[in-house]
């Protein structure tokens, strides 16, 4: 049930517990999965139009029973602002002061924290400033990776000639690269490889086979599978999101800490550029290369060698007394 909190002259403004969002980590069934298994609550925050019934701003926050924290997304990369064309700033700003209101009259003395995407991603820009001017601040300078897959995209024009070269020596070497169907033995295969790597390299894998597996029975049409094999034997692999119908996101991806000098993660790299330009995907996104701003100067060396473009990705937070 909807609690109006607002009126405009002709719209409505509403606390639900339902999103309409396209991008995955805001969107409704990911934000009840995630509740369920993380034991969140999450409050969806719209502005309709009244009189064309019609959602023109949205904008999601969960919380746990515990603490004042309201943060967003729930889980996964960023949480992105629903914007209609219809939204102006001025409105845009309205929203905010009545989320941060609403949440303190009912909660009392809060914080606020939001992940927000990439600046390449559409209304990026707006939302950082509006929050700004509302005296949020950046709690972290993130720098994040992704391909334009335009329509004249070529991987390895991209590319230093070594890496080229690199490239046809996997391919006469019979190294290939597959998209893999969605089911438990693949999903477990490729988590594998991946399990391996990070523990070679001290890293932690930030969940477990079984959650991975059961992420992807529950979203069947968003986790996309890769790989790259030698006789029949996989030695790099990706777990992929589809998080809209623009953009696909790498959540893992690695090589055998044993084939690193063949670095097969190239041709994992490229054939997963080609899926995107098969299937209209203008987006890959690899992610971040630094971690609570701290930057990992081996992956950003990594993700510029491969062509990848830069951008701002912030998390801004506030303290409401």
């Amino acid at each position: 049930m909807s609690e109006v909190i607002k009126r405009y002259t002709d719209r409505t403004f509403e606390v639900s517990d339902t999103s309409l969002s396209n991008n995955l980590f805001s969107r409704n069934d990911f934000l009840f999965y995630q509740s369920k298994t993380q034991k969140k609550k999450y409050l969806s925050f719209k502005l309709k139009n009244a009189n064309k019934n019609k959602i023109i701003f949205e904008c999601v926050f969960c919380f746990r029973s515990d603490n004042n924290l309201f943060f967003s997304p729930m889980t996964g990369a960023f949480s992105d602002v629903f914007q209609d064309a219809s939204l102006t700033p001025n409105m845009l700003n309205e929203c905010f002061i009545d989320i941060e209101q609403y949440l303190k009259d009912v909660y009392g003395n809060i914080s606020l924290s939001i992940a927000l995407p990439p600046l390449y991603f559409a209304n990026s820009s707006s939302v950082i400033n509006c929050l700004i001017n509302l005296g949020w601040i950046p709690g972290k300078y993130d720098v994040n990776y992704h391909f334009d897959i335009c329509d004249n995209f070529e991987f390895r024009s991209l590319i230093s000639s070594s890496k080229r070269k690199c490239l046809n020596k996997l391919n006469r070497n019979n190294y290939s690269f597959d998209s893999l169907e969605l089911n438990e033995f693949n999903v477990k295969s490729v988590y594998n490889i991946i399990s391996i790597n990070r523990t070679a390299l001290g890293y932690p894998v930030t969940m477990t086979e079984d959650s991975v597996v059961d992420l992807s029975e529950h979203f069947r049409h968003d986790v996309k599978l890769f790989c790259v094999h030698k006789d029949d034997v996989i030695v790099a692999s990706a777990i992929c999101l589809n998080i809209n119908e623009d953009t696909l996101y790498v959540f893992y991806w690695a090589e055998l800490p044993d084939k690193r000098a063949e670095s097969p993660i190239l041709a994992l790299a490229e054939g997963i550029t080609l899926y995107c330009k098969e299937n209209k995907i203008r987006y890959l996104d690899i992610g971040i290369s630094t971690e609570n701003s701290k930057p990992n100067y081996g992956l950003m060396n990594f993700k510029k060698q491969l062509g990848c473009i830069e951008s701002l990705k912030l998390t801004l937070t506030k303290g409401c007394q």
